[in-house]
């Protein structure tokens, strides 16, 4: 196990990489060998691990005592990029196909997870406040939209069992193509909690995302605009203005504060405004 296998580095000369492109095959433009040292590996691996959509899972393993115990998805997949890394490159057949297969598994991903919120905030909104999803799609960073507004300012509450499935079903799928055991195990969603490595790779992976996107933010908006944004967050549990950037944030994951099911509900909610937002 790589001794710090998710340092995750928001330096600004390291190159950006497309989440549904160069993530899914980062063999192929890399040459193995021009990863001189373990510090540019780690440094490769947790550029890739940060466009990853997958949040980091309740493995089940054995410790040294043969007892079963928690550990971190997030470090088994920088295992497995590691690997890829500095092995040789695939036959270009093979390394089409594998792209092929990895680009599928995030694109089913996306779709089956963004519909599966969506779902669960139309239920809730139902049940709890007899309000109906708009007729026409709604534009993600329209705030002036009364259902949005309200599923938005209480998306703590609204069930993520369905959407942590997912994830779990996916995460299996995309780690079987590489080497390793069929029996992967995943403990269930409330096994984890604040104490566990799970907990804390969840949220340093969701702050260095934000941290990422907020970068690109940034560059686009005066002090004024900075200012207004902070403000905002202080009354609109952290969702942009109208004036913020076409791409809605999600809130900030704060540590004990959210819960792993309220970090699980982030990676969904980010994965539901990407979705608005390339439709």
């Amino acid at each position: 196990m790589l001794e710090k296998s998710l340092k995750y580095s928001l330096q600004k000369n390291h190159a950006r990489i497309s989440p549904y492109m160069n993530a899914t095959h980062p063999t192929l433009s890399m040459n193995p060998f021009s990863l001189r040292t373990r510090h540019e590996l780690e440094s490769q691996v947790a550029m890739i691990l940060l466009q990853m959509p997958f949040p980091p899972l309740p493995l089940v393993v054995m410790n040294g005592e043969g007892e079963e115990t928690i550990a971190s998805s997030h470090d088994l997949l920088s295992q497995a990029l590691s690997v890829s890394l500095i092995s040789p490159p695939l036959t270009p057949s093979s390394q089409e196909e594998m792209i092929l297969k990895k680009q599928s598994i995030l694109t089913e991903l996306n779709t089956r997870l963004s519909n599966m919120w969506k779902l669960e905030v139309a239920k809730f909104m139902h049940e709890t406040m007899c309000m109906e999803p708009p007729q026409s799609t709604p534009d993600p960073s329209n705030h002036h939209n009364m259902y949005d507004y309200m599923w938005k300012r209480t998306w703590r509450s609204i069930p993520i069992q369905n959407c942590y499935d997912i994830y779990c079903a996916a995460f299996r799928e995309y780690i079987s193509l590489y080497p390793g055991s069929a029996d992967l195990r995943i403990y269930p969603l409330s096994s984890v909690t604040n104490d566990t490595i799970v907990y804390q790779h969840a949220l340093d992976h969701l702050k260095a995302r934000e941290a990422y996107i907020r970068d690109d933010f940034e560059d686009a908006l005066d002090d004024e605009e900075l200012q207004a944004e902070e403000k905002a967050k202080e009354t609109n549990q952290g969702f942009p203005t109208p004036k913020s950037p076409q791409t809605p944030q999600v809130p900030p994951a704060k540590k004990d504060i959210h819960s792993y099911p309220d970090l699980i509900r982030l990676y969904a909610i980010s994965m539901y405004f990407e979705s608005q937002t390339l439709d």
